[in-house]
């Protein structure tokens, strides 16, 4: 550290470093503060020559004057019209304790009510997302219909939050199970009418959705968000070529990319643990090779840097969960399921491609006779209004 700079808000420490790179002279000073478990980074990099002037114009003020998004604060519970309950249920294996929140609307009933179900990744009940601690869709979720009249059950996955279990053990169908042991527990439930249960989910929860559906006939209605309506090799090739796309990543990156993924995800989803580390080796190798000296330099041997990255790679994607995830096709439970469906797709989405998953999507219900699909044209796949849909975009909207 070279100095510390007290904020209006937060408390950096300061880091200077000068690069001196064949024909690119750099400065830069970095300020890094924490504060609840959060790292927040403002970096100034110029040529030495400007670098005092825009350290004082640019980089103090903006020292001064960051402070973290303020949420707005979750009213008190007694403020609702609705009943708020914390909840704990049995989970589908003998290791998991389910917990969650259940909103009821006010009066005797029964209620209709709707299970959420969350997408890829260990999720709290509220699919908070993290650093955007503020934005939890499947709060605004069960207040909006909670404040309908639909009463909502959201839970923390297993072994996140107050749940227990081994999320990191858990495959496609452990994930849909759970949901089916909160629908379980709802049915115990006098305040529930057993006739209006219906499931919901956003993203990998729409393959839980399409599992439940096609199995389970005490659903009564399926709403998703971003679903995913095609194999997941499919959806991960079409996705990484999307993400590249967006970052604005050079055309023979793309390419490299959706060569890479198209030979690798059907050996993960096989199970092929060495053919998959031999093409991800490679991939890397290659990678490191198109680099000039000062980028190979940052990241060493190349040897090192592409066994240590594919050995990443593969433990990442012959996981039992990734497996699940590119072998399930959710098409021919689709054909299966008859009850009314919604599914709400955004034209930003670079993770679930609505031109790839909601024509998809449609063929499949195409013999249900009460399905509506719906488009938010500005919207990115966790439903912010967006401008491209990057995943680097997320934490500024």
């Amino acid at each position: 550290p070279t100095g510390q700079f007290d904020g209006a808000a937060l408390d950096w420490t300061l880091y200077r470093v000068d690069i001196a790179l064949p024909g690119n002279e750099l400065a830069v000073e970095t300020g890094l503060a924490e504060l609840d478990d959060i790292t927040y980074v403002v970096m100034l990099q110029s040529r030495p020559e400007e670098f005092d002037a825009l350290r004082e114009q640019v980089l103090v003020p903006v020292l001064e004057a960051t402070s973290p998004l303020a949420p707005q604060p979750t009213p008190h519970p007694s403020t609702f019209d609705y009943v708020i309950e914390g909840v704990t249920f049995p989970g589908a294996a003998e290791d998991v304790q389910l917990a969650g929140t259940l909103t009821l609307p006010a009066g005797p009933g029964p209620h209709p009510v709707v299970v959420t179900m969350s997408g890829s990744g260990p999720s709290d009940r509220d699919e908070s997302l993290k650093p955007i601690s503020a934005l939890k869709p499947f709060a605004v979720l069960a207040d909006a219909l909670t404040s309908a009249g639909v009463g909502v059950l959201r839970f923390d996955d297993r072994g996140v939050g107050e749940s227990t279990g081994d999320h990191a053990a858990g495959t496609v169908q452990d994930f849909a199970a759970d949901a089916g042991a909160a629908i379980d527990y709802l049915l115990t439930r006098p305040e529930v009418d057993p006739e209006r249960v219906g499931i919901f989910g956003h993203s990998e929860g729409g393959i839980h959705a399409a599992i439940l559906g096609a199995s389970d006939p005490r659903v009564a209605f399926i709403g998703m968000m971003a679903p995913p309506a095609v194999d997941g090799v499919s959806l991960i090739v079409a996705q990484n070529e999307a993400l590249q796309r967006a970052e604005g990543a050079p055309d023979e990156v793309v390419e490299a990319v959706v060569a890479y993924t198209e030979e690798v995800m059907p050996l993960a989803r096989d199970g092929d643990v060495q053919a998959v580390e031999r093409v991800a080796t490679g991939f890397y190798g290659s990678l490191y090779d198109n680099l000039d000296e000062a980028e190979q330099a940052v990241l060493g041997e190349r040897d090192d840097f592409a066994a240590s990255t594919a050995a990443r790679d593969t433990e990442r994607y012959t996981s039992d969960w990734f497996r699940s995830f590119l072998a399930y096709d959710p098409t021919l439970d689709w054909a299966k399921v008859s009850v009314p469906v919604l599914a709400v797709f955004a034209g930003k989405d670079v993770q679930v491609l609505l031109e790839q998953n909601a024509p998809a999507r449609a063929e499949a219900l195409a013999g249900n006779e009460d399905v509506e699909i719906v488009t938010l044209d500005d919207a990115n796949h966790l439903f912010q209004e967006a401008e491209t849909g990057a995943f680097s975009e997320y934490a500024r909207l």
